[in-house]
């Protein structure tokens, strides 16, 4: 986002001139921009569980829409 902003160039020609999709430009331009509005805690402990019955059972994290 950045280098478009820096370039003066329009979005259109920026990712034209480096291959990019410029649907997933935008699409990532509102995903940061929704990480910005709503920061996550960083650093933040959670405590993990064992699996019921399972004793060597995997560790699933889940971070969420990341």
């Amino acid at each position: 986002m950045q280098a478009q902003a820096g370039s003066g160039q329009t979005i259109k020609a920026f990712c034209a001139e480096r291959k990019i999709s410029i649907y997933q430009f935008y699409a990532w331009r509102r995903r940061l921009k929704a990480c910005i509005r709503h920061p996550q805690k960083s650093g933040a402990f959670i405590e993990l569980f064992p699996a019921k019955d399972e004793v060597n059972a995997p560790i699933r994290i889940d971070v969420g829409n990341q």
